[in-house]
């Protein structure tokens, strides 16, 4: 018996080799291989996250400034920068306290101002914007108005995302239909 467990410990002992160095660099330039082929979709793939992420911080800052204009029974501005230099997305809400229906640094209160960062492969347009709600929650604006994503790799642009503002208020998102080429 005390033969047969020496066996098995050595037979074990044998398999647990290590790996050779050709099998090493066999599996080194597979996965060199499989990173060059899957790099172009990963940088697809990291500017519909930004698309999509702005699209969402945008969003939710209009409709942020939708509520706080009815809450608050007055005017409310919201001004969005999207800078190509800093490569970030600010917003900015103001309570329009004089009901002038511009923001007036001396005279409007800063309700909320954030900023998403690093997207160095977005184009929003427009690039500035800004939007007065009123007290009864409608958009100043007359006409149904938009603010396009769109994804700029090696300059090839594709339109990923539109917001759609209307004068009533309402403002939703949509997903651009076929990669469709971004607006100039």
């Amino acid at each position: 018996m005390q033969t047969h467990r020496n066996k098995t410990a050595l037979s074990f002992k044998q398999t647990l080799k290590g790996m050779s160095l050709v099998e090493f660099i066999t599996v080194i330039a597979i996965v060199g291989v499989l990173t060059t082929v899957a790099a172009p979709f990963l940088g697809d793939l990291i500017a519909r996250y930004q698309a999509e992420a702005a699209g969402n911080h945008v969003l939710s800052t209009l409709k942020y400034c939708r509520v706080e204009a009815l809450k608050r029974e007055n005017n409310v501005i919201c001004e969005i920068n999207a800078s190509t230099e800093n490569k970030n997305v600010t917003s900015r809400i103001y309570a329009d306290t004089n009901n002038s229906g511009s923001y007036e640094a001396n005279a409007d209160q800063l309700l909320n101002s954030s900023v998403m960062s690093n997207t160095s492969f977005l184009k929003v347009s427009p690039a500035e914007s800004t939007w007065t709600y009123n007290r009864t929650g409608t958009a100043d604006n007359t006409a149904l108005q938009q603010i396009v994503f769109c994804s700029v790799i090696e300059d090839k642009s594709l339109h990923l995302e539109t917001i759609y503002i209307d004068p009533r208020g309402v403002i939703y998102m949509k997903e651009a239909e076929n990669n469709a080429n971004c607006p100039a």
